[in-house]
């Protein structure tokens, strides 16, 4: 399995190290490695990554926004956000835009090989010095998250959930259900829709509040 790679990263020899880094990653495969907004969205529409790795801020403006405007395609990607900005405004816009992981640039190369692995076994690594900004928000928003009527899941999607809420990665989910991997990460793309959440952690509690999954 090759997982195509978009990296958005302005400063040349950042890019050059998150290269380097996603170069060790035996799942991944680099297709495009830009420095703007524009040259990203050219690359997205060339060859449609299954992970975007990305920055903030841009010469070109703020890559919220790119990350919206992904969350319209199909498949929509994977995306980890690499800044330098921990503030709770610009985590949590990223998340709220659909971003799955934000790692601080502090991290080292193998905390960076870990967070992509992890992202890839359909977890949502976070540095731990930003976590806390995320909990307060679930923290603030469970109640409403278990109550809030949702379009319903099919069959399939909560047989997913279910596994994925036994502790599964992507890969054991689908050799569980005879499906292949971006099948199964195409189904939780549309539990994240339905239940309106953005991590595996929420989809589960969510799932678990409307009685869709036991408690465990």
């Amino acid at each position: 399995m090759s997982i195509k790679t978009l990296l958005l990263e302005d400063e040349s020899e950042t890019r050059k190290w998150f290269e380097a880094r996603l170069a060790e990653c035996v799942r991944v495969r680099l297709v495009a490695s830009v420095g703007t907004i524009a040259a990203a969205r050219r690359a997205i529409t060339s060859f449609a990554p299954e992970l975007l790795i990305l920055d903030l801020k841009l010469p070109d403006g703020n890559a919220i926004e790119l990350i919206r405007e992904v969350q319209l395609r199909t498949p929509v990607p994977e995306i980890m956000v690499v800044s330098v900005f921990g503030d709770e405004k610009s985590v949590l816009g990223a998340i709220e835009a659909g971003a799955q992981s934000y790692i601080l640039k502090d991290a080292n190369a193998e905390e960076m090989r870990k967070a992509i692995d992890q992202l890839l076994d359909g977890g949502a690594p976070i540095s731990a010095s930003i976590a806390g900004h995320v909990l307060k928000r679930f923290r603030a928003t469970a109640g409403q998250l278990a109550i809030t009527p949702v379009e319903s899941l099919s069959e399939r999607e909560l047989q997913t959930l279910k596994l994925i809420a036994r502790g599964m990665s992507y890969e054991e989910v689908g050799a569980a259900l005879s499906l292949r991997y971006h099948t199964i990460a195409s189904y939780v793309k549309q539990i994240y829709r339905k239940l309106e959440v953005h991590s595996r952690m929420q989809a589960v509690e969510r799932a678990r509040g409307m009685g869709l999954i036991d408690r465990g």
